[in-house]
């Protein structure tokens, strides 16, 4: 009797065991190859070198090398894309996809190590509860699930990690610390040492890889608006965009009008490739309140230089997004400057570019200030023009741009406010690399060929 029910309940775990196993399935999956500038090759264990051309799928256990001057977008699963810069050795060593028993994706992994040079990764927040993604060095992994980050490891193995949007855990592959980079933070590891505490980018903003480390991300992002890449959505390219360039602005002041003018360039180029104009205008404003609430001295110099980028580009783009880009960026400058600035800010830009008087008129209308602020602003184009404050007036409430609401301000970190969408929550160490599977089925980069 007792050996029977023994037998009974034995049965019974298995049973349960083998229904709960079938819940989750964990299966390999590939990263793809979004865009590649010079020349970038993946290497299986004991394979040849290939070289990498949009499109191609890349194995996990495979080492991606970029040569001098190039560039490689990858995304290694969705909603994230790993830019890895020239001179650089990155190893993929787990890309994995989990699923429940009705084929519902539950989680996405994916773990790179970088052996050296440089990797930027933009992540998704949207799908934050299911990503897992990581970047192991030679002194730890950091970890994140919605976020911008910046890791390099140097020649002699000095490790920086930057956190160019929300926050990222870095873990030391010795003692089992761990520390949080908040957004605009830095850590920097040198050889011989654990993982040091962290510090705001601008602090150490004159430390060469610290500054490099934050270009890299405002470049990627840049790349990734230009080209659309990774298919993120307009509401998460509005997060992370607006952040990577509140803390670039912060860390690197006497650059955030370069810098606004290096993303605007790329959000002009995006609107001749799908954005609606309404997106355009979204994502301008985002960038110019980051970077002018970031870098308040530099307010008059981000809008002049704004509003002359996308006056540049108007031929890349159709004539109604460049209208409602410039309003928007007009209206979010004249909110975000500092108080008493505002007329000498709008006399600068429409001085700069009088031949949009009438968007940059209407941007000044359509600003959440006060009456008084936007009738001096309007007062110093009327000087500017010869015309009358109401003419512009009447032009601008006749003019067919919809500037976007103002956008919410978050802390960036650093003490000021950036745009957003929304917010975010710390992410989790990643899974514990794997053993590579040389035996792997392999479609695209294969040892000794494709």
């Amino acid at each position: 009797m007792k050996t029977s029910l023994v037998r009974s309940i034995v049965l019974a775990a298995g049973f349960v065991f083998g229904s709960l196993s079938a819940v989750a399935a964990s299966a390999p999956n590939e990263a793809t190859v979004l865009k590649v500038t010079g020349t970038a090759t993946a290497t299986m264990p004991g394979g040849a070198p290939q070289t990498l051309r949009v499109g191609d799928k890349i194995q996990q256990g495979a080492t991606v090398n970029t040569a001098a001057g190039a560039e490689i977008h990858i995304q290694p699963f969705s909603g994230s894309i790993s830019t890895i810069k020239e001179n650089s050795s990155v190893s993929l060593d787990k890309l994995a996809l989990d699923t429940n028993n009705a084929g519902r994706l539950t989680k996405q992994t994916a773990l790179l190590s970088l052996k050296s040079g440089n990797v930027v990764s933009t992540i998704d927040p949207k799908n934050r509860d299911i990503n897992d993604y990581g970047v192991s060095t030679p002194k730890g992994v950091a970890a994140a699930r919605g976020t911008s980050l910046t890791v390099i490891t140097d020649a002699t193995n000095n490790v920086t990690v930057t956190a160019n949007a929300d926050s990222v855990i870095f873990t030391d592959n010795v003692t089992g610390q761990s520390v949080t980079i908040a957004q605009g933070q830095v850590t920097y590891t040198p050889v011989g040492s654990t993982v040091q505490v962290t510090v705001p980018i601008s602090q150490v903003a004159n430390v060469p890889s610290v500054a490099a480390a934050v270009n890299a991300g405002v470049t990627a992002m840049s790349s990734v608006i230009a080209g659309n890449l990774g298919g993120l959505s307009a509401g998460a390219l509005e997060n992370l965009t607006s952040k990577v360039v509140a803390v670039a602005a912060a860390a690197l002041p006497a650059q955030a009008a370069a810098i606004t003018s290096q993303v605007v360039t790329a959000i002009a180029s995006s609107s001749g490739g799908g954005a609606s104009n309404q997106q355009v205008s979204n994502l301008v404003a985002s960038v110019v309140a980051a970077a002018t609430t970031a870098a308040p001295e530099q307010a008059q110099a981000i809008a002049v230089q704004t509003v002359q980028t996308l006056n540049t580009n108007a031929s890349g783009s159709s004539a109604a997004a460049v209208s409602n880009a410039i309003s928007a960026a007009v209206s979010a400058a004249v909110a975000a400057a500092p108080a008493g600035t505002s007329a000498a800010l709008v006399d600068a830009v429409q001085t700069a570019v009088p031949t949009q008087t009438t968007n940059i008129t209407t941007g000044v209308q359509n600003a959440p200030v006060p009456q008084a602020t936007k009738d001096a602003a309007i007062s110093e184009i009327a000087t500017n023009t010869g015309r009358t404050a109401d003419a512009l007036k009447g032009d601008a409430a006749a003019n067919t741009t919809v500037a976007p609401p103002a956008p919410t301000a978050i802390s960036n970190g650093q003490g000021s406010t950036t745009p957003t969408v929304d917010t975010s929550t710390g992410p989790t160490p990643p899974t514990t690399p794997p053993t590579n599977n040389n035996n792997q089925e392999n479609t695209t980069v294969t040892p000794g060929g494709v």
